[in-house]
């Protein structure tokens, strides 16, 4: 929990569970990925366009870091591959 000035460190149960419930996992998109999507307008188009995505992403966001923009690839590249898409998009 986080007050001003001072923030406590999650659980470690939490924390765990946390980096468990993702795409990767059998679960949905983790909360990051799909943050990054809504802030830069990707969210409605990867069900249609992937590719228009991938690429978007690969060029660079503005609104995401370099770490949050790999993980994103990563967890949509999984599920693209993993609805049908192309094999060699399993990261």
């Amino acid at each position: 929990m986080c007050h001003p000035g001072r923030c406590a460190p999650p659980e470690p149960e939490t924390g765990a569970q946390n980096l468990a419930t993702s795409v990767l996992s059998d679960g949905p998109l983790s909360a990051e990925t799909i943050q990054i999507l809504n802030r830069s307008g990707l969210a409605e188009k990867f069900e249609k366009y992937p590719k228009q995505v991938f690429a978007a992403l690969h060029k660079g966001l503005p609104t995401a870091t370099e770490k949050d923009k790999l993980f994103a690839l990563t967890e949509l590249s999984f599920l693209y591959a993993s609805r049908g898409g192309p094999k060699s998009y399993f990261p």
